[in-house]
């Protein structure tokens, strides 16, 4: 079971004393969990600790650890929040499956548990744990709060964090501020509060920032490889020697930096901190293939149609590809690999009914092939046509900026080829430009924006763990998700 901390307490109205065992921990979560027991338990130490650190390193395991043994010896608030209710779910359902543990062991005696429905968790001793969100100045307004996890900071706008924390203000609390490098200006902009901290050298941190204590590293093979070794640990398996699980975690970790490409990879994993990029979007299209890349029958793979609905000047396309699947080598293990080939597109100019464009869409599948459609999210029409015909599709609202940043790591990786009659996409994507705020153009991009549903959403669909874990969707289709594969019928 997961414990946390080592503290008894005979709960109002039970007689037996619960004892929680201490959790293992890296030696990095100890990092956190040290100081912020301590603080917790004793008022003394950093009141505030700020963990910027590469994905999968365990940082949430480390906070939410540190906070249960003040909820169970004590009757304290506590608060879980990131940017929006969506990016709160991740961190949230650690601590839910934390307390469900508990619970599975003690009983459910004393407890309110309806994490799910209302965000909010009330512990036997009195204690609660509420979800909050920061898309707004108003969080936690009127709440008073013994201790607050802050995740995923680098999205969170300093204008909606600094109103918060007068909550922690009479009760002494204690904030530990966790998440990844900014990618977008605007990120990197809110994000000034915390990275001046973490610049700072040793003086002036001191003088200026007694109360933090500062981690800023990357994943390293034995964070992953600890991961890997309690879950084995956990499913009863054989507990190998811990070079074995450093040289696993080393694996992971190349996996990762294969399918996020170096630019993601470097801010999300190596959490480095820097300016963000600015220029082309699609600073990889020359590593994608281009000739003659029409549909290819011998390669099977099924065939994916994206759709993006343009109004006014904008042009309405349709990209057609081929994704199949080749075997390539990564640590000297054959590893399957997707390639995405855009084997045709089609344009409207002007004004063009959204029947028209869903019957040429259907009319450039090739029969008797698996497909599924990747509209535009806000085409309502669109989408309208194709559940009327009972047209497989997927359609959530990745974020744009993410969007691109799959492409990009697909076209980094090789695995995009386009036909060269696609003239239209291949002019665009090499012209497809990042602005000065960090956003990208919004002219002459209508194929990119095609061609970022079909990729993203693909793998987003498919269950690209780092693209789920991302925070990337931003909202679903009102008409909802019809998932699932269709077939033309060879005539």
């Amino acid at each position: 079971m997961s414990g946390a901390g080592d503290t008894r307490r005979i709960l109002p109205g039970m007689t037996q004393t619960i004892k929680i065992s201490p959790p293992n921990l890296s030696a990095f979560q100890r990092r956190i969990f040290t100081p912020a027991t301590t603080y917790l338990a004793t008022r003394q130490g950093e009141s505030r600790i700020l963990a910027i650190c590469g994905r999968r390193k365990g940082k949430t395991f480390g906070v939410v650890n540190s906070y249960i043994p003040s909820a169970f010896a004590n009757k304290v608030s506590l608060a879980f929040g990131a940017y929006s209710e969506k990016t709160t779910r991740g961190g949230w359902r650690e601590i839910v499956t934390y307390c469900s543990d508990f619970i599975k062991q003690f009983g459910s005696k004393g407890w309110r548990f309806a994490p799910e429905e209302d965000g909010s968790i009330r512990f036997p001793s009195g204690s609660t744990w509420d979800r909050i969100s920061f898309t707004s100045a108003d969080a936690g307004r009127g709440m008073t709060f013994h201790a607050a996890h802050i995740d995923e900071v680098q999205l969170i706008p300093h204008g909606n964090i600094a109103p918060f924390l007068p909550t922690l203000a009479t009760t002494q609390g204690l904030a530990c501020f966790t998440g990844t490098a900014p990618k977008t200006w605007k990120e990197w902009n809110d994000s000034q509060w915390w990275i001046k901290i973490i610049k700072a050298d040793a003086k002036e941190r001191a003088e200026k920032y007694p109360e933090y204590v500062v981690i800023h590293e990357p994943t390293y093979p034995e964070d992953i490889g600890w991961a890997i070794r309690e879950e084995d640990r956990s499913s009863g398996r054989n507990i190998l020697p811990f070079d074995e699980y450093k040289r696993l975690g080393q694996r992971q970790l190349n996996i990762m930096r294969s399918e996020m490409g170096s630019e993601w990879y470097k801010r999300e994993v190596d959490v480095v901190l820097e300016p963000p990029l600015s220029g082309l979007i699609f600073s990889n299209f020359s590593n994608v293939r281009i000739g003659e890349y029409g549909f290819d029958p011998s390669l099977g793979g099924r065939i994916l149609v994206a759709i993006d609905r343009g109004w006014g000047l904008a042009k309405s396309v349709i990209l057609f590809c081929q994704k199949y699947t080749v075997t390539t080598m990564l640590d000297g293990e054959p590893r399957k690999k997707n390639i995405y080939r855009i084997f045709a597109e089609k344009a409207y100019t002007g004004s063009v009914s959204s029947p028209t464009i869903v019957r040429a869409a259907f009319a450039g599948i090739p029969p008797g092939h698996q497909f599924m459609f990747f509209p535009d999210p806000r085409a309502k029409d669109i989408h309208y046509e194709l559940d009327m015909l009972g047209a497989p599709s997927f359609r959530p609202n990745v974020m744009v900026n993410d969007g691109n940043e799959i492409v990009n790591t697909r076209m980094e990786n090789g695995e995009v080829e386009i036909d060269a009659r696609a003239s239209l996409l291949i002019s665009q994507a090499r012209q497809y430009t990042m602005l000065d705020d960090g956003e990208p153009m919004d002219t002459n991009n209508d194929t990119c924006d095609a061609l970022r549903y079909l990729v993203a959403n693909d793998r987003l669909q498919s269950g690209d763990s780092q693209i789920e874990s991302a925070f990337m969707i931003r909202e679903m289709s009102e008409a909802g998700i019809a998932v699932g594969v269709g077939y033309l019928p060879l005539f």
